[in-house]
């Protein structure tokens, strides 16, 4: 009897039994079910059409206390798991997902297990939470593939920084390949030099035109433009030529086309561009303006051995020949080129016209490579002539003599 007193003022201070918290919901059938909220969540049964139904528990939570002054009547409290009766009149502000409306109008419990199952895409991404506004408070789960996001953005942070990143690398591989590159064109030049004119010497023009030519892309790789890399390209560009001679002679090609002409082959420029066009002549003459095959006047070099009765031409219109044809009166040069075509052309005074592809033609200066070629000397002209115009020359394309 001694701890009656405790005893009955701890049986006072227990709280009372939770109140019975009713619910009604509308299954999806329109059908309204009501019951008795239970601790933990339960899901019931439509007793008209069989759907399952998911009903929240008992709220934990205390309820507000009322206020002193009368308010209003107010509209019925909306449960958070009350839903309208039609998916219709879900906000329009949010779409709800498949599964939370399947799972909010009813339906078994495999199919809600089924869609509310995640996809393999969306499973690494964080579920986000929208709050509905409108007849209802509900909370609902939508996935993050249905909000916009700055993942797939093109600008992206990420995306830049790599970007730079990736350019930094290939700039930085570049520069290091570009360096070797200039290293070995630098230590391989003089090895490059004294084989061609090893080779020069010995009369062999096609592996002395091999070793300029890897010689000349050198100084192209180093940037370099003085007289010596200028020396190297010039002559790189004449043991081309000597490599690389054309089969005939000009008179032999003349003939040939004489010889074609009275057959009355047809086929002439089909051979030319076969046999011959692509290969190298050297042309010793003299530039003058005369009329060419439309009766315009223009830069020719006349060769004084006519076909059938026509005259035949150079086509003397050639960068390098602008420098030369510029001065007035007859010019003589030395020039080398690549054949393109050799037909008779005009209508009203037919003229055969022999063309060089202009990209190729060069002016010569090398007195050593063109005492190599053997031609002989003309009886107008002595050597010295020669070794002067060819001076000359190399002053016109900056090579040092």
């Amino acid at each position: 009897m001694v701890n009656w007193l405790a005893k009955a003022t701890e049986a006072l201070r227990r709280s009372p039994p939770p109140e019975p918290e009713p619910y009604e919901v509308a299954c999806r059938c329109t059908h309204r079910m009501s019951g008795m909220r239970l601790p933990t969540f339960q899901v019931v049964r439509c007793n008209r059409c069989g759907s399952y139904v998911f009903v929240l528990p008992r709220d934990v939570y205390p309820r507000p206390k009322p206020k002193k002054k009368a308010t209003p009547k107010s509209a019925p409290e909306i449960r958070r798991d009350a839903v309208p009766p039609h998916p219709t009149a879900l906000p329009s502000s949010v779409p709800a997902s498949p599964a939370r409306r399947h799972l909010a109008a009813g339906g078994s419990a495999p199919e809600i297990a089924q869609q509310a199952a995640p996809s393999p895409a969306a499973k690494s991404a964080p579920p986000v939470v929208a709050v509905g506004t409108g007849s209802s408070s509900e909370i609902r789960i939508e996935s993050a593939e249905s909000l916009p996001t700055l993942r797939g953005s093109t600008f992206s942070p990420v995306r830049i920084v790599g970007c730079a990143i990736v350019g930094v690398v290939l700039l930085t591989g570049y520069l290091i390949w570009h360096s070797h590159v200039k290293e070995n064109a630098a230590l391989t030049l003089h090895d490059h030099v004294e084989a061609g004119e090893a080779a020069f010497r010995d009369k062999r023009f096609a592996e002395a035109a091999s070793e300029y030519q890897q010689a000349s892309a050198a100084v192209d790789i180093l940037g370099r433009d003085d007289a010596e890399s200028q020396a190297v390209r010039q002559k790189a560009k004449e043991l081309t030529a000597m490599a690389h001679l054309a089969p005939l002679s000009l008179y032999e090609l003349c003939d040939e086309a004489r010889a074609a002409v009275a057959a009355g082959d047809t086929q002439w420029s089909e051979k030319f561009a076969r046999d011959y066009a692509g290969t190298w002549i050297i042309v010793d003459a003299d530039v003058v303006s005369d009329a060419g095959p439309d009766g315009v006047t223009q830069p020719v070099i006349r060769y004084p051995f006519p076909i059938d009765g026509a005259p035949v031409i150079l086509d003397a219109r050639l960068k390098v020949l602008a420098p030369p044809s510029a001065v007035a009166g007859p010019q003589h040069v030395i020039f080398a080129g690549q054949l393109v075509s050799f037909a008779a052309e005009g209508t009203k005074s037919k003229v055969w016209v022999l063309r060089l592809k202009d990209s190729t033609a060069f002016l010569w200066a090398g007195a050593e490579t063109y005492r190599a070629l053997g031609l002989g000397t003309d009886a107008l002209r002595t050597d010295d002539d020669t070794a002067h115009l060819l001076a000359e020359q190399a002053e016109i394309v900056g090579v040092k003599p």
